[in-house]
């Protein structure tokens, strides 16, 4: 049966937080997203989500939902079950709109699945590996850390992202407080989000760190400074993973020959979808590189997206949990248990147990 493209449309989509969350670059309340629909002439519907805010793709609600009319033009009566050469076509026509190619990426896997009755995981390589889950611990918590630390260790979570500022003072008792209410067996990561600028300012903070025994801390510098992300990495006494300053696979291909980290963070928002996210898990293999499936605060279509592409590689952690701080969400079988990230249905696509929730967004 021909799956030949009918129609593309986007439209906006906002989710509210249940509260303020906070890291160095920006406080968010509210997440003003993207939805994407792609029909085809077999009835077969796909849906695929942009998680579009300013850093670090660039790109606006109002960006992606017009890139997205820029490209449906494109992909109209092409095979959507060409998946590879429709997304090259996409990076060829709108190369910086990462969120938005991303959308669509996930539309045609969703539609893929459904056309051969898989899960999207099963289009990936199989659901192999357990999606180990860490807490994200906003910044300005430091009062309620104990009370957080307890009940989500209670839940079964034993890895935690502690989101570090520019204050040297405020991240020591930040992270004092998370080191002495850790259960034993449970570990901590940070994620400075660029707060620490320079090289040297980097490496002060790290230092300061190093007895807290992080596993490894996230961007110590500015984005676009892959000079100081490489003398960082190389005189730092912790691991370090790159964030916002790695988005694309030539991205990751120039920072291995570059050695300029020990690891990377996926987002597939920020890097164009789950192709170009297998593309960077295919570079970390080969160099042997830690691997993080970050979260951009993803909505429900979003979140099935990273846990299908979780379950099929071999990530150290996600931050997916942190969809679990929007308000609004549709509940679509996703769930935390025993520390790992867990679908309870098996459907066909990236399975979300009702369209008409997503398709009611579009009327």
């Amino acid at each position: 049966m021909a799956q030949t493209i009918s129609t593309v449309d986007a439209v906006a989509k906002d989710y509210e937080l249940t509260e303020p969350f906070r890291f160095a670059t920006v406080t968010l309340e509210t997440l003003n997203y993207a939805l994407v629909r792609i029909r085809t002439s077999a009835g077969t519907v796909g849906y695929g989500e942009a998680s579009a805010y300013w850093d670090p793709t660039g790109e606006t609600q109002e960006a992606v939902t017009g890139a997205v009319k820029l490209l449906a033009p494109y992909l109209l009566g092409k095979d959507a079950l060409e998946l590879a050469a429709l997304l090259d076509l996409c990076e060829a026509v709108a190369p910086g709109a990462l969120s938005a190619r991303c959308a669509i990426d996930m539309a045609l896997h969703d539609i893929a699945g459904q056309h051969f009755g898989v899960p999207v995981h099963v289009l990936l390589g199989g659901r192999s590996y357990p999606l180990r889950a860490s807490m994200v611990l906003g910044l300005g918590k430091t009062e309620q850390l104990p009370t957080l630390l307890s009940s989500a260790q209670r839940s079964g979570y034993k890895l935690f992202k502690v989101k570090l500022g520019p204050d040297i003072q405020e991240n020591l008792a930040t992270v004092e407080t998370v080191c002495s209410q850790l259960n034993k067996g449970s570990a901590w990561f940070g994620d400075a989000n660029q707060a620490w600028g320079s090289a040297k300012s980097a490496l002060r903070h790290l230092r300061s760190l190093q007895k807290y025994e992080p596993l490894w801390v996230e961007q110590p510098v500015s984005a676009g400074d892959w000079d100081s992300l490489e003398t960082v990495t190389r005189l730092s006494p912790i691991s370090i993973i790159a964030d916002e300053s790695m988005c694309t696979c030539d991205d990751a291909r120039r920072m291995v020959v570059a050695r300029a980290v020990d690891g990377f963070n996926i987002k597939l928002n920020k890097c164009g979808g789950l192709r170009a996210g297998q593309c960077i898990m295919a570079v970390a293999r080969a160099f042997h590189l830690r691997t993080t499936l970050g979260s951009m605060i993803e909505g429900e279509l979003g979140a099935l997206a990273n846990y299908h592409f979780g379950v099929s590689h071999r990530v150290d952690v996600t931050d997916l949990a942190a969809h679990w701080m929007i308000k609004n969400r549709v509940d679509v079988g996703l769930a935390v248990e025993a520390g790992n990230v867990v679908l309870r249905s098996e459907q066909a696509g990236l399975g979300y147990p009702d369209p008409g929730v997503f398709e009611a967004s579009f009327r």
